[in-house]
């Protein structure tokens, strides 16, 4: 038969087994080729649909970036949108490796700290100073410096003053900020600081300048104006203002800090971020248009692993088993204990419940939330959390009825992929009114919110919804 045979000693029957592991390497060694390399499906030994039926398994394995401890000098992290959600990504600055990413709803605070505690502290952080990464770079690595991506200084300079502004003091500032990306010593730094100081002393009259609702009373921002003026140049000063604030907390040269300098240069861009991983997978979506929402997220995921330190696509096959449904050999657990009393006027309902190892919920109960599908993983050995439900509805009226809940989990045991975490109790609040238009039919609106979502500190999220019900 080719393969190798065993004798049952007692009864001598003799029977094969057969060994999928080097099948199963191949296949997805396929996958990978086509989904990573755009190779076209005509070129494999068999066509196209049974290709896709043949590499269906593989859309379960879950590439994963184990933490390691590492120091790395240098990180550099930024977001990319796909389709409605936010892929946060870091890698080495100084060789492009991907450390780390993390799937969320929008670049939030919330998002990026638990992008940075899979990561040790680097000494800088390369970024495009947005709020929520700079408050969590505070929070996660208070010691790490930040070099701010001066292509990102020169675009928001560009979106204040037009790239062929009007008044010669903005030709003047864009000129300086169109200067960021030609400075490389310190004497340059210090004579373009200087440089921008002069220009301040210049125009610091026209910056104060104010406008006035009652002098100007049609302006659509009189009408919104809380002290009743204005700033006449306010794209002007808000671009002066910014230049001035990176270069005073040194975010803007930090680059040429010889401290940080000695033991190798330090990026002054994001680059190597957006031109090389992120552009990569925009183009492979593009080839791969039209997958579903769960296949692209995978292929941003193996996208980002392959370009890890040491990628083994062997090693995620072996990890998750044998078992592509699951993809761990860890099996969640949760038992519920519900009951409800009728009080006539009100019916009461209470629920309980314990869930092990795991954790049970779709990316749509995450979607609007910080963090978003992947920040709580389905499956988590040594995970325990409790949970606890109350809820009332009372009828309104002959036909209406309002709806109240209130839910909390409350997580006890970390487990093993979040070990030093700290979790906080998710809180969600309900709240609903129905009215019957017929036996079959009828209207409903529905709001709810969620505090501390995906038991992040602060994660919050909401849901407004109303519409028609009809029972066939």
């Amino acid at each position: 038969m080719g393969r190798q045979r065993w004798q049952c000693d007692e009864c001598r029957l003799t029977a094969g087994t057969r060994n999928n592991t080097k099948r199963r390497r191949t296949q997805l060694a396929e996958f990978l080729d086509w989904l990573l390399e755009a190779a076209p499906q005509r070129r494999l030994d068999c066509d196209a649909r049974t290709f896709r039926r043949r590499s269906a398994w593989c859309w379960q394995l879950e590439p994963r970036i184990e933490p390691d401890g590492v120091v790395h000098r240098v990180v550099m992290a930024d977001g990319t949108y796909v389709n409605g959600w936010c892929l946060l990504t870091a890698i080495d600055g100084e060789d492009g490796e991907v450390l780390a990413w993390q799937w969320c709803a929008r670049e939030s605070t919330a998002a990026y700290k638990a992008l940075f505690a899979q990561l040790a502290p680097p000494d800088v952080l390369v970024c495009d100073g947005m709020k929520g990464i700079l408050k969590a770079r505070a929070q996660i690595w208070p010691h790490t410096r930040v070099q701010r991506c001066l292509v990102h200084v020169q675009r928001d300079t560009r979106a204040d003053l037009t790239s062929r502004p009007r008044l010669q003091a903005g030709r003047e500032l864009k000129r300086l900020a169109d200067a960021l990306t030609r400075i490389h010593d310190p004497e340059a730094a210090v004579r373009w600081g200087e440089a921008l100081n002069a220009w301040h002393e210049r125009w610091r009259h026209m910056l104060a300048e104010r406008t006035y609702a009652k002098d100007n009373p049609d302006d659509p921002r009189a009408a919104t104006s809380k002290g009743g003026w204005w700033w006449t140049h306010l794209p002007l000063r808000r671009a002066y203002l910014r230049l001035e604030r990176l270069f005073k907390d040194g975010t803007l040269f930090c680059f040429l800090d010889p401290a940080l300098t000695a033991p190798g240069s330090v990026p002054r861009d994001g680059n190597r971020l957006e031109g090389g991983l992120n552009a990569a997978l925009k183009r492979m979506l593009v080839n791969h248009r039209g997958l579903p929402e769960a296949h692209m997220r995978r292929a941003c995921e193996w996208h980002c692993y392959m370009h890890s330190a040491k990628p083994d696509p062997a090693l995620i096959l072996k990890q998750h088993g044998q078992d592509a449904k699951t993809g761990t050999g860890i099996k969640a657990k949760s038992w519920n204990l519900a009951g409800s009393y009728d009080f006539e006027v009100a019916e009461v309902h209470l629920g309980f419940g314990i869930t092990e190892d795991g954790w049970f919920g779709t990316p749509s109960q995450l979607r609007n939330s910080e963090l978003g599908f992947g920040s709580i993983r389905a499956y988590n050995d040594g995970f325990r959390a409790n949970s606890y439900g109350v809820g009332l509805s009372a009828p309104v009226g002959a036909s209406g009825k309002l709806i109240a809940g209130w839910g909390m989990v409350d997580p006890r045991d970390n487990g093993a992929a979040y070990a030093g975490r700290d979790l906080k109790s998710q809180h969600i609040f309900g709240l609903a009114y129905t009215y019957k238009l017929s036996t079959r039919t009828n209207l409903y609106a529905q709001g709810a919110y969620g505090k501390n979502v995906a038991f992040a500190s602060g994660n919050k999220t909401q849901s407004i919804g109303v519409g028609l019900r009809h029972s066939f």
